[in-house]
């Protein structure tokens, strides 16, 4: 019993530590192949300038109109692995419990991903835009991103 829980806690940390690997030592491209399973991820791609990026999406993702006419991979909270397998992408982009099983099988079949827990300030949402873009190769862009939010903010604040 305890070397089972032993060596799943084992499994576990490789995967992470693979996952890793891979994502962040990658070479970044243009014909990097992402889906997204989460509306507020498909938005920041968008808004990045890496819509070409995208070969598939959750149903949950409606916005930009740009995006509807892409594959959809399941909704958020199931997404259909079998169609992503098939899609055959670089990585998969998320938000929300990067502990799912789904999320877990996804690595099991070789696939990346990224899932960012939900954010809970603004600080949170400029760190996940800022890591969405690196792993885009949009850091320029996505720097410029989060200061015009936090001029944006500013402002409201002004007022």
């Amino acid at each position: 019993m305890y070397l089972s829980i032993f060596r799943k806690k084992l499994i576990l940390i490789v995967l992470v530590i693979v996952n890793f690997f891979i994502v962040f030592t990658k070479d970044i491209d243009a014909g990097l192949r992402v889906v997204s399973l989460s509306p507020a991820v498909t938005e920041i791609v968008c808004v990045l300038g890496a819509t070409a990026n995208l070969v598939a999406i959750s149903t949950d993702c409606n916005y930009p109109a740009v995006v509807s006419g892409l594959p959809k991979v399941g909704s958020f909270l199931k997404p259909n692995l079998e169609s992503i397998f098939a899609i055959n992408p670089d990585i998969v982009l998320g938000m929300g419990n990067s502990n799912s099983p789904e999320n877990w099988k996804l690595n099991e079949l070789g696939i990346s991903t990224n899932v960012y827990e939900t954010p809970e300030s603004f600080i949170d949402i400029y760190s996940i835009i800022k890591e969405v873009g690196y792993v885009l190769g949009k850091q320029p862009e996505a720097d410029a991103l989060v200061l015009k939010l936090l001029d944006e903010v500013e402002a409201f604040k002004a007022v």
